[in-house]
């Protein structure tokens, strides 16, 4: 009875949680041309900056077949059929900051997906 208690319990918590709006998911698409980086500055979502909010992951998507990657570590050509690409986020004062490294040698276009959440 406790634990069934206790599962009600983080079930509610969590759906209200998420209902507070303590997260965002940014979304959209960043063309890379071949061997370069590509930037973006993006939008925060309403309520949230780079004081309160933390980045929980970064997806990146090239190509439906793979789905979305969510690690970012790129060893070898291999790994692009995964859509591993390096990335990195930066929540700086003026937007967030996306970098999307392409070592391949064709252009890409990688549609991303940031999950942030709300510290404070």
């Amino acid at each position: 009875m406790v634990i069934l208690l206790l599962i009600i319990l983080v079930i509610v918590i969590g759906k209200s949680y998420v209902n507070e709006g303590k997260f965002a998911v940014v979304t959209g698409s960043l063309t890379v041309n071949a061997s370069s980086e590509g930037n973006t500055s993006i939008n925060y979502p309403s309520g949230f900056s780079a004081s309160n909010s933390v980045v929980i992951s970064v997806g990146l998507m090239v190509g439906e077949p793979s789905g979305y990657n969510y690690s970012g570590f790129y060893r070898n050509s291999g790994d692009s059929f995964a859509n591993a690409f390096y990335r990195r986020v930066n929540l700086k004062s003026d937007g967030i900051k996306l970098m999307i490294d392409n070592p391949n040698d064709a252009s890409l276009t990688a549609q991303y997906k940031i999950v942030l959440m709300k510290i404070n």
